[in-house]
């Protein structure tokens, strides 16, 4: 992907479905499930972050050079990828084939009374009552006029075909949520370990879940400081509730836990305890 003429290679995704062999597998999970526990048919779920693929195809540092120096290009990526991945969602659609029933979405639960909506299709769900999760994770180290300009315009037209939209991973992200608002139906936004959570907080609109990812550094320490975590966790809630926003706390990206996987458990009882602390 070095030469405008390579952007062509980018080919509309072509989706097969095969009713046997679906049939197939259902009464095979019957056969081994009932009676035990319920078999329910579920459909595909959509990651939409085009650059997580865009960083495959050309490289992380390739992708900053040519946003300094080829931005036509990258403009021109963008473009073709987005409406490859819009035929992608219109092909999922037209039989109906979206995940709505999972609740499930990049680490974090989705039950909500909104999704999916009275008018869904139970026999043809779409991606109109499910949920997509997307980020730009290389844009981590761009200034918010790059995200601005690279990333909403295409992510606007892919967000606005789903119900609702969880944006965010590991990067930064406090430092341009108003450039993140401008994009349709994200309904929560990672608050990573390299965002300032205060700033944050304080930022982050109220109609949107500040989905926070604490540091699964203190599990990997020689000892494990329960102290410390209790502050970690309890400095995040108070930032959420100074500014009156929904929070959740997603601990991911363990690495190790040196061969204690007990601190998992302390780690899950020490944030309910301060959960149950904040609410009184």
């Amino acid at each position: 992907m070095e030469e405008l003429a390579d952007v062509d290679k980018i080919r509309n995704p072509v989706l097969e479905l095969d009713r046997d062999a679906e049939a197939a597998i259902l009464d095979a999970a019957h056969d081994i499930f009932d009676g035990v526990a319920p078999v329910r048919l579920r459909g595909i779920m959509l990651h939409s972050g085009l650059w997580d693929q865009i960083t495959f195809w050309k490289g992380v540092e390739n992708c900053y050079i040519d946003l300094l120096e080829r931005p036509e290009l990258i403009h021109a990526i963008m473009d073709r990828y987005t409406n490859a991945f819009l035929a992608q969602v219109d092909q999922i659609n037209k039989p109906g084939l979206y995940d709505v029933t999972s609740n499930y979405c990049h680490c974090s639960y989705t039950f909500s009374d909104s999704l999916p909506t009275d008018k869904m299709d139970p026999a043809h769900p779409t991606t109109y009552d499910g949920w997509t999760y997307s980020m730009a994770q290389l844009f981590t180290a761009v200034s918010p006029a790059i995200n601005a300009e690279f990333e909403v315009p295409y992510m606007s037209r892919i967000f606005e075909r789903f119900g609702s939209v969880y944006y965010g991973c590991c990067e930064r992200l406090d430092d341009r949520l108003p450039i993140i608002d401008r994009m349709p139906n994200i309904r929560k936004v990672s608050c990573s370990p390299w965002s300032d959570r205060e700033h944050f907080a304080a930022t982050l609109p109220p109609k949107y879940i500040m989905s926070n990812k604490p540091t699964p550094a203190y599990l990997a320490t020689e000892t494990f400081d329960e102290d410390v975590v209790r502050a970690d966790i309890r400095r995040t809630i108070a930032a959420a509730k100074a500014h009156d926003l929904r929070l959740e706390l997603l601990l991911k990206d363990i690495t190790t836990v040196r061969r204690d996987p007990a601190r998992l458990w302390r780690w899950s009882e020490i944030v309910s305890e301060e959960t149950e602390n904040a609410t009184l």
